[in-house]
């Protein structure tokens, strides 16, 4: 009977110890390093073939029910992308879909027919509302009635995700705001980047927790380089 527990505990530590082993290394590190890192696995998530998936929960008012969104863009050869952006607000489900091939445009609106459109210019650029909607009080480089703001950065430690090694960095960006003289608002975004060890941006997430440590917005990228993408023209 002993050896039975002994061996149940052993297994619930050893679980323990695996799940929190990524955590073990953190340290704070500083802003220039974080940014030069990040900056340049963003710069190789979209070079060549890529897709971006992103999946947020926008919560609003009763913090219970939130408006949910996926998004996904994909880019190919030849100056070819999709976008799909499906929008789900309570029971009320929207869905969009764009398709960009040189210089021709086509769209469609959930079940709607496609409809064709050429465009201006042959060029593809933006990532097609794909970012997160967080930050909104930071306008043109501008913060009115900014009182309080401390950014932090810190290296998290390596996880591996579907077979892969990353290493995780966390950005934690805190802003207080004096909107009226009897009214403070305050919010922090969480932001933790996977990348492996050659530079490559796997995975990102950004969390928006108000000053009553509420959940406000949460959002999941993938980003992934399949060599199989193909995007044609819906209709001729």
């Amino acid at each position: 009977m002993k050896n039975k527990l002994f061996a149940v505990f052993s297994l619930l530590f050893m679980i323990t110890f695996l799940n929190s082993s990524v955590f073990t290394q953190k340290r704070e590190i500083t802003e220039s390093e974080f940014e030069k890192i990040t900056s340049q696995a963003k710069g190789l998530a979209y070079d060549g073939k890529w897709r971006v998936t992103m999946n947020s929960a926008h919560f609003e008012k009763d913090f219970k029910t939130p408006v949910k969104e996926i998004s996904e863009i994909s880019e190919g050869e030849n100056n070819t992308r999709r976008y799909l952006r499906v929008e789900k607000n309570r029971d009320v489900k929207t869905e969009r879909e764009r398709i960009v091939i040189g210089d021709i445009e086509y769209t469609r609106a959930s079940e709607n027919p496609w409809t064709k459109l050429i465009r201006e210019s042959s060029s593809i650029s933006g990532t097609g509302g794909i970012s997160a909607r967080g930050d909104k009080a930071v306008v043109s480089g501008t913060e009115p009635n900014l009182k309080e703001k401390t950014f932090k950065y810190f290296y998290i430690g390596e996880e591996v995700l579907d077979g892969q090694k990353n290493s995780i960095y966390e950005s934690r960006k805190f802003r207080s705001y004096q909107l009226r003289p009897d009214w403070n608002y305050s919010y922090t975004i969480v932001e933790q980047f996977w990348i492996s060890k050659d530079g490559q941006l796997f995975k990102q997430t950004s969390q928006t927790i108000d000053s009553k440590n509420r959940l406000t917005l949460d959002i999941i990228w993938r980003y992934e380089h399949p060599t199989d993408i193909k995007i044609e023209a819906p209709i001729k």
